[in-house]
């Protein structure tokens, strides 16, 4: 009787094993035959929300599969697409907690914008999350034969031919390879690195010829060729840096260490130019930086000079600029001057009759961070101080000793002076600031002298957040006007 009880239960376990089995071998037969391949289709895009749509599904189901068309959607409509998709991938190795493709290979990727951003419901905000790895990922051939980016997506049109691999176990530890070949255009790019939990082992190098593909992204098509060479090697709290760039005439170069444990630094940084107008509207007539740079981003010591002479750019123009940054662990010190400025307004030589000086300090051994700073002209003195670190805040004296040229420039005919205190501060995304004090208008075009006169006042308060303005509190008192 026992033997019977135990023949039975076994019988119906093998029987509630085989189920499964049963099931999943049906699923797998399905799916390789024509039926089953249109079920898969028409689902993934039910399920998806017609954000994904598959078409011409072939091959083996689950491990070598070809499909002839993918195409991504979000709400304004295709974004990408792909064609000719070859997956060689391993479905066993999930059981290891691996994704393993031998082969992901596409004959083309059309790129035609970025998604849409995802906002969360009903603020208006970009949501934003922690991400790790489910599984790790071994990708042993990357191939795409002809990857199209579109205008939107990198600011000008290319067409490239793509090769990589990678292996990476966690966002911490893993090494990629990336390499790309213009088809369009001459141009090549290629990227590889290993990070592991302690250290750093990367590569870029790209070069291609005058108006190219990095060039357009950077809105200078006239730079001229441009070359990039840059290694980082060793642990991460010391990661040797070595950078070079060409860019027609200009050079720049980085070399030292970086600390990425605790965000700091030690490189010397060089870069120059002689006369160059690398855009339309943009020049110089030569460019000199020269700086060391060391510390963390909590205690940062520079020291260096920047010289820049004959700067034009969106209708401004600068005879020279120089400025000095000298530090140390507990203090930096900015002197700055700006010579013969000119602006594109009405009167455009507005500030060009004398220099403009800027002068700042901060303490950096502070837990607050306070800073000071001083900006002089005859047309304005503006100095004030504040703190740099917690909720960041300023507060600042503006004279302004004749309004007539400043109201001139902006085609206003006003006579008069203004002294007004300023105040600002950072409350998590909100800036709230303030304005008040003297508005004196001795002269000028009919009404304002008579509404305002000598002795006007003025109180404001408003706080920005994002695009968004309040004004709590807007007072003028004057002569006439309340």
């Amino acid at each position: 009787m026992i033997r019977r009880v135990l023949k039975w239960l076994l019988g119906i376990v093998l029987v509630l094993l085989a189920i499964p089995v049963l099931a999943v071998a049906a699923v797998l037969v399905l799916a390789n035959t024509d039926p089953g391949r249109h079920l898969i289709e028409n689902q993934t895009a039910s399920l998806t929300g017609g954000m994904v749509r598959i078409e011409g599904l072939q091959g083996r189901f689950p491990d070598r599969l070809r499909v002839a068309r993918i195409e991504v959607s979000d709400a304004k409509g295709p974004y990408v697409s792909i064609a000719g998709l070859v997956l060689d991938w391993s479905p066993l190795q999930l059981l290891h907690r691996t994704a393993r493709v031998e082969t992901l290979q596409a004959a083309e990727l059309d790129v035609s914008r970025m998604p849409e951003s995802s906002s969360a419901k009903g603020t208006g905000k970009t949501t934003s999350t922690s991400y790790s790895l489910p599984v790790a990922v071994d990708l042993q051939q990357l191939r795409i034969e002809r990857a199209q980016i579109s205008a939107p997506v990198a600011g000008v049109p290319a067409v490239l031919a793509l090769t990589g691999s990678a292996q990476i176990r966690s966002l911490q530890d893993g090494t990629v390879k990336l390499d790309a070949q213009r088809l369009d255009s001459a141009g090549s790019y290629a990227l590889a690195g290993t990070l592991t939990p302690d250290r750093v082992n990367a590569s870029v190098n790209a070069a291609e010829p005058a108006k190219g593909l990095i060039s357009s992204i950077a809105h200078l098509p006239d730079l001229g060729p441009i070359s990039v060479k840059a290694a980082l090697d060793g642990p991460k709290d010391a990661v040797g840096t070595k950078l070079a760039i060409g860019a027609g005439p200009l050079t720049a170069s980085a070399d030292g260490t970086v600390d990425t444990v605790h965000a700091g630094a030690d490189l010397a940084i060089k870069a120059q130019a002689p006369a160059m107008t690398p855009a339309p509207g943009v020049g110089w007539q030569s460019v000199l930086i020269d700086a060391h740079v060391q510390g963390t981003a909590a205690a940062p010591i520079a020291n260096g000079i920047v010289r820049i002479e004959g700067l034009s750019a969106s209708g401004a123009r600068i005879g020279a600029l120089e400025a000095n940054a000298h530090g140390t662990a507990q203090r930096v010190d900015l002197d700055a001057v700006i010579r013969d400025l000119h602006v594109p307004a009405p009167d455009p030589d507005l500030f060009a009759a004398a220099p403009i000086t800027l002068n700042a300090s901060a303490v950096l051994d502070a837990a607050d961070r306070p800073v000071k700073f001083r900006l002089e002209h005859p047309l304005m003195h503006l100095e004030g101080s504040g703190h740099a670190a917690g909720e960041p805040s300023v507060q600042a004296h503006l004279s302004l000793p004749d309004l007539h040229p400043l109201a001139a420039a902006a085609s206003t005919d006003l006579e008069g002076k203004a002294e007004l205190d300023l105040g600002g501060r950072m409350q998590g995304d909100i800036t709230n600031t303030t304005i008040s004090g003297l508005v004196s208008v001795t002269g000028g075009k009919a009404p304002v002298p008579a509404l305002i006169g000598p002795d006007g006042h003025i109180e404001l308060a408003a706080s920005v957040h994002g695009q968004d303005i309040t004004v709590s509190n807007l007072t003028l008192n004057g002569k006439a006007l309340n």
